[in-house]
């Protein structure tokens, strides 16, 4: 007999069903925490984690890997609320630091079939307005499929831009420079503002029409928006609006590089719009984790699988090889 049945038999009735309850209550709480097949990493020296920083530098036809988050939590978390838990590869064909990058990425998105669509709705229009008494069968499954999405994005704005494009916006195919944009790093202007003076200036495209209508920021907060935009009569009063915040202390990140876990340094910063953990290397400020605020899209009422999804999606890099 395992020492867990003997265990059992010794347990009454009351407590064994206690028992189970504790270990459900458990169970549902380790997803929820994403510490349920995670093992935690061990601990680095400070000194370890100053070495592995300044020693993630990335090359030509590296590859990046992303993966959407909800709270930080990715995997079951983001399943579970039906998020798309699909990575995001990123190849970067060229790369200088504080100068340039080209991206060329590809994910996939999980969409309902047609046949899919056309099924569900010729049951409804069949069963909908049925009498009392009809034999309605069981309404059909959805069925999915997985598109490919992909593009190519580039910048020669590594150096001075005070702008950045969350890889949710970009679009597909081949888009060519974005002009005044980092895309998912700080420029070394502003790396070096938050080293020296903890605060810097970072916009979102949240004042464009274009990425506010993309990315679903709500009507109230854009009119929102709209009043602040108006309101900053002067350059100073916009970059107030816009300024990030660094933390006093410098943060800590993990992910895989070349295969092996390392923890890095990041300058932890946010502002009303979100959150960042940005890698404390002035040659490669990667934006590892973003998370944006619910304000920004008006998500307040999170009760709902989807609310809760939109109100604290973000994106984090989970790997990166270097050849």
């Amino acid at each position: 007999m395992s020492s867990w049945s003997r265990v059992g038999l010794k347990l009454k009735p009351c407590m064994m069903r206690h028992a189970r309850t504790v270990f459900s209550l458990a169970l549902i709480g380790l997803v929820f925490l994403g510490a349920g097949c995670v093992l935690q990493p061990t601990p680095k020296s400070s000194d370890e984690i100053k070495a592995a920083t300044d020693a993630f530098l990335l090359k030509q036809n590296c590859d990046l890997v992303l993966k959407q988050t909800v709270l930080g939590l990715d995997g079951a978390v983001v399943d579970l609320l039906g998020g798309q838990n699909d990575d995001r590869h990123i190849n970067v064909p060229d790369w200088k630091p504080g100068s340039r990058a080209a991206l060329v990425w590809v994910t996939s998105v999980k969409v309902e079939t047609q046949a899919s669509v056309d099924a569900r709705a010729a049951y409804d229009a069949k069963y909908k307005d049925a009498p009392i008494g009809t034999t309605i069968p069981t309404k059909p499954e959805q069925s999915f499929e997985y598109k490919a999405h992909t593009g190519t994005i580039e910048t020669n704005s590594l150096a001075s831009a005070h702008s950045i494009l969350l890889p949710v916006l970009w679009p597909d195919g081949l888009v060519g420079e974005k002009k005044d944009n980092s895309l998912i790093w700080i420029s070394s202007a502003q790396y070096d503002e938050l080293i020296a003076k903890r605060k810097t200036v970072l916009d979102l495209g949240l004042f464009d029409n274009s990425i506010a209508n993309a990315y679903g920021i709500s009507d109230t907060v854009h009119n929102l928006i709209n009043s602040l935009k108006q309101d900053a009569t002067t350059v100073k009063d916009k970059e107030e609006l816009l300024s990030v915040v660094a933390d006093q202390n410098f943060g800590t990140f993990t992910l895989m590089i070349n295969g092996k876990q390392e923890t890095v340094q990041t300058i932890e910063a946010h502002n009303w719009f979100g959150r960042y953990s940005i890698l404390s290397n002035r040659n490669n400020p990667l934006i590892l984790e973003a998370s944006l605020s619910p304000a920004t899209k008006g998500s307040w009422n999170i009760f709902s699988k989807q609310k809760f999804l939109d109100a604290f999606a973000g994106y984090k890099v989970s790997e990166v090889k270097i050849y």
